[in-house]
């Protein structure tokens, strides 16, 4: 459910229609020199943003595929997947260490990685083991994260990306009037309205971007600390199973 609200957020950030809405002219007098007509549609308005639309539509395509693959990963029965504490005390009982990290090598959990870290230092004691936790912990935050990096990029850059595209048009805009004159005021408004779409374009893939950047951000935490109180059961486990033997 959260992967798809992700998708349909961002592909509701790149369509034309919620564009068109939100620049939206009320029919007047002269509405024959309408630039964002209400019956238009959204190959229109695209042509209209020009050559910088194509800069923005690319930076909302990467963002949604970023969104959809982190959509996937940051699960939580993908990271920190119920159950694999018993696992990883049935094989160290049963198999000892080489069975326990034999079978936590074909997991690419996060929770996996933290038992396996803690369980490298059982022999140092249990100081040394939460030591270790906590530092492949900071390493497994940092992957996580990694891939949510491009989402924050897009929200930087596409506003920009507008501003430029409106820049462009306000000189365009403004040079016509110049060679013209100012006789015809709707020339000029016209002109600023369609060097707008641009901005408006970027601002609508910019704020969803935004929003699910500080959410995985936020996820991906969320999932390291959910691992590493499952990892803290395993290290209690296996010093008092360790101490048994003994």
């Amino acid at each position: 459910m959260r992967i798809a609200a992700c998708a349909v957020l961002l592909c509701v950030a790149s369509s034309g229609p919620v564009l068109a809405a939100g620049l939206e002219i009320a029919e007047e007098e002269g509405a024959e020199h309408l630039i964002v007509k209400e019956d238009e549609g959204v190959w229109q308005l695209y042509l209209k943003g020009g050559l910088v639309m194509h800069a923005i539509m690319i930076a909302s395509i990467a963002a949604l595929a970023f969104a959809i693959e982190r959509g996937v990963k940051l699960r939580q029965p993908i990271q920190v997947p119920g159950g694999l504490v018993e696992e990883a005390m049935g094989r160290l009982s049963r198999g000892g260490p080489p069975a326990l990290n034999a079978h936590m090598q074909g997991k690419e959990s996060a929770l996996a990685s933290l038992i396996v870290a803690a369980h490298g230092k059982i022999t140092d004691g249990k100081e040394a083991m939460l030591q270790a936790m906590v530092d492949r912990s900071a390493e497994v935050l940092y992957d996580l994260r990694r891939n949510v990096r491009p989402l924050g990029v897009v929200a930087n850059v596409t506003p920009l990306l507008g501003l430029l595209g409106t820049v462009f048009g306000m000189i365009s805009a403004f040079d016509s009037v110049s060679a013209g004159g100012l006789g015809r005021g709707e020339e000029l408004a016209g002109g600023i309205a369609k060097a707008l779409i641009t901005t408006g374009a970027g601002l609508m893939v910019a704020i969803p971007a935004l929003l699910l950047y500080h959410f995985y951000r936020g996820r991906a935490e969320d999932l390291v600390r959910k691992a590493e109180t499952q990892t803290l059961t395993f290290v209690e486990r296996a010093i008092a199973a360790t101490a048994s033997k003994g």
